[in-house]
């Protein structure tokens, strides 16, 4: 009802601004729209936001045919292929990869006539996305295409990121995505590595480090693993600024989890143990005691107890929470793979508590 109630109480506070608004937009009224726009996308009302969207580039449209100034015709036809991207992006939320694509190659276009490279590459790195999107839902040729379509957009973006840190950082850290997927873990590593030496904001180089944490333990490296992790954990430790602490919070759940799974490697089950009960907590603390991620502490937990401790009903209750979890996240139980799992969990569990499998 809140939502329904915002929603309404946003339609309102639009078409005032449309009753009271030139075909002009001057710079308090696209402020105005601005963060009306942003709050439609809070609530993920991507279609609202895309129709606002639609209506400042008409605005802009209009303003690049009336302005004879060239650097200002320059400055507004820019505004308007910006708006062009940010629709392109709007119907790739909503999964219409058909205006997306049109949008996004419309956009690219108006950059080049007013020799925009940095923006150019900023829509390079959409069209990666959009490439990428299309791959989770296509057969394995399909997919290959698709990945190799988002790596050449990719390439040619870096090529024109060099005066813009984020973007760079942003086309970087998806190509050692798309090398990951490919299993080029080393290629991957040196993808965030040279993210890492041009990021400026704490909260991507925690994830850019997660990255590189994650590609050693691909690489079966897992005490430079170790070190990367525990030298985030301490830079969270030593953050003091209060607006940050539930983000931290959640990482730092993450974090815990992930030593504690090269601890149990190494054969150090008593610590493993310290650390997963820590993580749970904390995880229960950031995201609620149905977050996806405590259950997927659970199962660890569960899985330790089972084959190291041998304490088969302490597994076997963590292993139902888990369920519980999962079930609450999906429709249905059919081909759930972590339904499916938590499943044969309990029933080896109880096979073994009680002798036969329960139904």
């Amino acid at each position: 009802m809140d939502e329904i109630k915002l929603k309404i109480a946003l339609n309102e506070y639009l078409n005032e601004i449309k009753s009271t608004t030139t075909t002009i937009i001057n710079d308090n009224q696209k402020y105005l729209l601005d963060e009306l726009q942003q709050a439609y996308m809070d609530i993920e009302y991507w279609e609202e936001a895309l129709q606002i969207e639609q209506y400042k580039c008409q605005a802009f449209y209009s303003n690049s045919n009336t302005n004879t100034d060239t650097d200002t015709s320059t400055s507004t036809m820019d505004e308007y292929a910006d708006s062009i991207h940010v629709q392109g992006k709007l119907y790739l939320r909503q999964q219409d990869f058909i205006n997306s694509k049109r949008l996004y190659d419309d956009s690219f276009t108006y950059f080049e006539k007013t020799n925009n490279t940095i923006q150019q590459g900023h829509v390079l790195i959409s069209l990666a996305g959009w490439s990428f999107f299309q791959s989770n839902s296509s057969t394995d040729d399909d997919q290959q295409k698709h990945l190799n379509m988002a790596m050449n957009c990719l390439k040619r973006s870096e090529l024109m990121l060099d005066s813009n840190p984020a973007l760079l950082v942003k086309c970087l850290d998806n190509q050692g995505l798309v090398y990951r997927l490919w299993g080029e873990y080393n290629i991957a590593l040196d993808k965030y590595q040279q993210a890492l030496q041009v990021v400026v904001d704490k909260e991507t180089r925690s994830a850019l480090l997660m990255h590189i944490a994650d590609m050693y333990v691909a690489l079966e490296l897992p005490n430079d693993a170790l070190t990367v992790y525990q030298d985030i954990l301490l830079e969270i430790s030593n953050t003091n600024h209060q607006e940050q602490q539930q983000d931290d919070l959640g990482i730092r759940g993450v974090l815990l989890h992930n030593i504690a799974t090269i601890h149990v490697d190494q054969g150090e089950h008593e610590l493993a143990l310290e650390e997963f009960r820590e993580a749970l907590r904390i995880k229960q603390i950031a995201g609620g005691e149905h977050n996806p991620e405590v259950a997927k502490t659970l199962n660890s937990l569960g899985a330790l107890h089972a084959g190291v401790f041998n304490d088969k009903l302490q597994a076997l209750d963590y292993f139902k929470q888990a369920l519980l979890i999962a079930r609450i996240h999906v429709d249905h139980d059919h081909d759930n793979t972590d339904i499916m799992n938590a499943l044969q969990n309990i029933s080896l569990m109880e096979q073994d508590l009680y002798g036969e499998r329960q139904p």
